[in-house]
């Protein structure tokens, strides 16, 4: 099996932000984390626009308390599925969802292969385990 990328994924919405970040764990001299411009990562159109139009919902909707964080954290984890299958099996992707006023959840593993699920409080799905 290939080592994985040093550089590891986290798809977590802020404001003003792509959607995507890298981090490295532990952190590496001068670098913690930073945002990652879809064309760094050669993400097909579809799944740009998919970030782009995720992000702004979070920027639109969570100031005033709008957001279905249910649904939000459902289109977040679909879209990190979606990145984890983009950038190969041998790239750390994960899911860091929203909570209740503001608070963040626990990261989520994205295996490979894996379908969408709702329950985000397992903190990672081993392949082939995957909910059907």
């Amino acid at each position: 099996m290939k080592p994985q990328h040093p550089m590891k994924i986290r798809v977590m919405a802020d404001y003003g932000s792509s959607g995507i970040w890298a981090f490295s764990d532990p952190p590496a001299t001068g670098f913690r984390h930073g945002m990652l411009e879809h064309h760094r990562l050669k993400l097909p159109k579809t799944l740009s626009d998919g970030f782009d139009q995720w992000t702004r919902r979070y920027e639109d909707e969570a100031p005033s308390g709008r957001l279905d964080i249910d649904a939000f954290n459902a289109d977040g984890l679909r879209l990190a599925i979606l990145l984890k299958q983009h950038l190969g099996p041998d790239r750390h992707v994960e899911y860091q969802g929203e909570g209740q006023n503001g608070a963040v959840l626990a990261p989520v593993l994205i295996h490979s292969p894996c379908p969408p699920r709702a329950d985000l409080n397992a903190p990672s799905l081993p392949c082939g385990a995957c909910p059907g």
